[in-house]
């Protein structure tokens, strides 16, 4: 009994020690070529595996790969994504029914490229559509550290670049709940951007909260509503809801709400067109409500009207721009490509003791730069003040008229 014991503890020990150390041993890279092709497969793209290959079966399987190519999909022969070093952590009973269920994913220094050509395909939805149709393997965590995203579509003069992407994302299953955390640098500034996506049903609607924060900005962005998915699970193509924006700091004098602005409204998406309506925005004791619209079927084009009683600029202005009134609106960059109109009526605008009747502003943004078509008010006196020219970080250029029913006020305002 005793040796039949000690053969069965051998046994154990030996298998044990090939099944934890055996894996170390094997020079993993002789199967290079069968890696790329099981890749190739389950992803429907050439897979090229330029690095170090590593497998350890217990206590949990883990594989790892560096320097990883994936092919696009005929967007100027362009990779699809570039992987500097990738591990995964897979749980070991589905393994026996062949299926593949990752508890981690790990993408360490990565680039991915999204595209569309000119037709307005892209390079990503049937990459994503094979993986859901697959049904072989299902990723619960994917963890990101130090990655790269570009955005190209020529056809609609859209372009952009993530820069520093790192987070995380969970999905206990294929469908959701979906969670994560990342965050970003974008056009020199940082981003946080975090979040949850409900479980889909029949209809492809799916509860989320989002926000999006960019703290050297001062700005939060907030949406709390729906989320709607079209029979392709690659992107939302639709989403209604209630839309927050806080800008300014989070703290004032004393510990106090110091947010310059705080504006809520109703958001709908079309896929092609988000409109906000219902708005309702506070700034220093002020309150205006109107619209807004973005059109995003070309280039960005936006359309935003608001109106207000009375609006107050001495809490819009930080003492130290006192010399320079609006020195820090004028400063947040105008993303890149981003075009648009605006038009603003107040009944009064109050600065210090100096008060505005009348205030209409009517400007375009384009190529980075405000060009005022019109900008009108009454002042003290009867006066009336129009202004007609281009507005940016290096101040007004145009025409100035200054209109009055005698020569005495002016002098006095002055």
């Amino acid at each position: 009994m005793n040796s039949f014991l000690t053969g069965l503890a051998a046994t154990v020990l030996a298998v044990a020690f090939a099944l934890l150390i055996g894996p170390r041993m094997i020079d993993w890279t002789g199967y290079r070529s069968s890696f790329e092709h099981q890749a190739g497969d389950w992803l429907g793209r050439d897979v090229k595996i330029n690095g170090p290959i590593s497998v350890v079966l217990l206590p949990e399987p883990v594989i790892s790969f560096s320097d990883v190519t994936v092919a696009g999909s005929g967007q100027a022969g362009l990779p699809f994504a570039r992987i500097g070093h990738l591990e995964a952590m897979a749980a070991l009973f589905p393994l026996v029914t062949g299926k593949v269920s990752l508890t981690r994913l790990d993408l360490d220094h990565f680039a991915l490229g999204l595209a569309r050509d000119a037709t307005g395909r892209d390079n990503w939805s049937d990459l994503l559509a094979r993986i859901g149709r697959s049904g072989r393997v299902n990723i619960s965590a994917i963890s990101l550290v130090d990655g790269r995203l570009s955005y190209q579509d020529p056809a609609r003069a859209r372009h952009g670049r993530l820069e520093k992407l790192s987070g995380h994302l969970t999905a206990p299953a294929a469908d959701g709940p979906f969670n994560g955390d990342l965050t970003f640098s974008s056009g020199g500034h940082a981003y946080a951007l975090g979040g949850s996506v409900g479980v889909r049903d029949q209809a492809g609607r799916a509860a989320a909260t989002l926000s999006l924060s960019a703290p050297d900005l001062e700005a939060d962005l907030g949406f709390q509503g729906d989320l709607v998915f079209s029979g392709d699970p690659s992107a939302a193509t639709g989403a209604s809801g209630a839309l927050t924006l806080a800008w300014g700091p989070a703290k004032g004098a004393g510990g106090s709400d110091g947010r310059t602005l705080q504006a809520k409204g109703n958001v709908s998406y079309d896929g092609n067109i988000a409109q906000v309506s219902g708005i309702d925005a506070r700034t220093a004791g002020s309150r205006f409500g109107g619209t807004a619209r973005l059109d995003l079927s070309a280039a960005p084009l936006f359309d935003i009207d608001l109106k207000g009683e009375t609006l107050v600029l001495d809490g819009l202005m930080p003492q130290a721009d006192a010399q320079a009134p609006f020195a820090r609106w004028l400063a947040l960059p105008a993303p890149a490509g981003l075009a648009g109109h605006l038009k603003l009526a107040f009944d009064a605008v109050l600065s210090g003791d100096r008060v505005a009747k009348n205030v209409v502003l009517d400007a375009t943004l384009g190529e980075g730069q405000w060009h005022v078509a019109e900008a009108d008010a009454e002042l003290d006196g009867a006066m009336q003040l129009g202004l007609q020219g281009a507005l940016g970080p290096g101040g007004f250029t145009g025409q100035v008229s200054l209109r009055s029913p005698s020569s005495q006020a002016p002098a006095r305002w002055i």
